[in-house]
């Protein structure tokens, strides 16, 4: 025995430092992936990923909702956005043709104002020295003054009531006259002949101060599209889906899922 064991000594020490026994090579690990062309091996391309989130797509759930959503669905908000449109369309067509028309006096000091369809508005102000007369009259449907003197009985109904206002404006060559129409929609005739005596004494000294406002706010279209809108929206909100129910099979199966992973939980 102890010469057996002397020469695998000898044996072993005459053996380079660099050699290695068959037997101490561990083998290769099987690799499923190559990393460098692991984009390639997924079919994304010539991709390399390198461990960070910058590889990572998620879809977007918006986008994945519309696409997954029933036809009912889609419709039901597609009706519901054509109608709040209407209506937004029916406020702004009452917002933008607004017109109005005013005269405050405080004193002796006047500021006449003046709004536009379009939004447009300006102002004036005056003194009650230029303030020099006001008239009842009758216009047409499209605010322009009317001598009715020549018509009468139904043809003269078929004119409207308001009143105007005269002032002067100074200019460098002199003073210049401007009538002033205070509505150009028709008003009643009670409306016109009160608003026409306010003026009037304010012009004569009678009163220290004035406030006259005539204004249209609103448009027969503007308000059939708004009226016309919310109650379409009403309606579509009662009958229409906006989401699409769960299948039972579906929420049997979350459900399912849900108890075991309790169960794994109180097992753990």
């Amino acid at each position: 025995m102890i010469v057996i064991h002397i020469t695998n000594m000898l044996r072993y020490s005459f053996r380079s430092k660099d050699t290695i026994l068959p037997t101490s090579i561990a083998p290769p690990r099987p690799s499923l992936f190559n990393l460098e062309n692991i984009g390639e091996q997924l079919g994304l391309g010539k991709r390399k990923i390198d461990g960070s989130a910058k590889g990572i797509r998620m879809p977007n759930p918006i986008v994945e909702g519309v696409k997954n959503a029933s036809a009912y669905t889609k419709w039901s908000w597609s009706i519901l956005f054509i109608f709040a449109w209407m209506t937004y369309w029916g406020w702004r067509q009452c917002s933008y043709y607004a017109v109005s028309t005013s005269l405050a006096c405080n004193g002796d000091m006047c500021k006449l104002s003046y709004q536009t369809a379009g939004w447009k508005t300006s102002e004036i102000n005056l003194h009650r020295a230029q303030l020099l007369n006001t008239e009842q009259i009758r216009i047409n449907r499209s605010g322009d003054l009317v001598d009715v003197s020549k018509y009468r009985g139904r043809d003269r109904r078929n004119y409207g009531f308001s009143y105007t206002l005269v002032y002067s404006l100074p200019y460098e060559e002199g003073e210049s006259t401007v009538t002033a129409v205070m509505s150009k929609y028709n008003i009643n005739r009670q409306r016109a002949r009160s608003q026409h005596s306010k003026l009037k004494y304010y012009i004569e000294g009678t009163s220290p101060k004035l406030t006259v406002r005539e204004s249209r706010e609103v448009t027969v279209g503007g308000v059939m599209a708004i009226v016309f809108g919310l109650f379409c929206m009403l309606i579509t909100c009662l009958v229409g889906q906006f989401s699409d129910p769960v299948s039972p099979i579906r929420r049997r199966s979350s459900v399912s899922g849900m108890e075991r992973h309790i169960s794994r939980r109180a097992r753990q």
